[in-house]
């Protein structure tokens, strides 16, 4: 934190990753709960060789840092559900607080896609369309 000075990386230590991630280094939390800055900005990659699986660090963190919704998948949805990760990414205060908090917004566009889904499933033999 000496060398990232900006808002995001100050506010990590009020976080909730933060709190989860001392309790896992003092054995009060279970081993892999945390989230430390590498986490989200140098995630994990799974390589297979073979017959073994290798973990290797993304050590590129513009892969999946701008957009922030590159951050989706590879760290966000490791632990989050999607839509809860979608308000989280599209809520710039949240953002620069370091995820303090729930999304202020929420963003609608799963929903409608639930909803649509619903409507164009087909109907069980019997079932009355009314």
């Amino acid at each position: 934190l000496g060398c990232h000075d900006d808002s995001h990386s100050q506010a990590y230590k009020a976080s909730p990753h933060y709190s989860i991630w001392r309790a896992e280094q003092h054995d009060t939390e279970k081993t892999a709960t945390g989230v430390s800055c590498a986490t989200c900005h140098m995630p994990r990659i799974l390589q297979q060789h073979g017959d073994k699986t290798r973990v290797l660090v993304q050590h590129n963190q513009n892969d999946n840092l701008r957009p922030n919704e590159k951050m989706l998948r590879g760290v966000c949805m490791q632990c989050h559900g999607l839509s809860f990760s979608i308000d989280a990414l599209a809520d710039s205060k949240l953002v620069q607080g370091n995820f303090n908090g729930k999304p202020a917004l929420h963003i609608e566009s799963l929903d409608m896609a639930e909803r649509r889904a619903r409507k164009e499933r087909p109907r069980p033999a019997g079932e009355d369309s009314g």
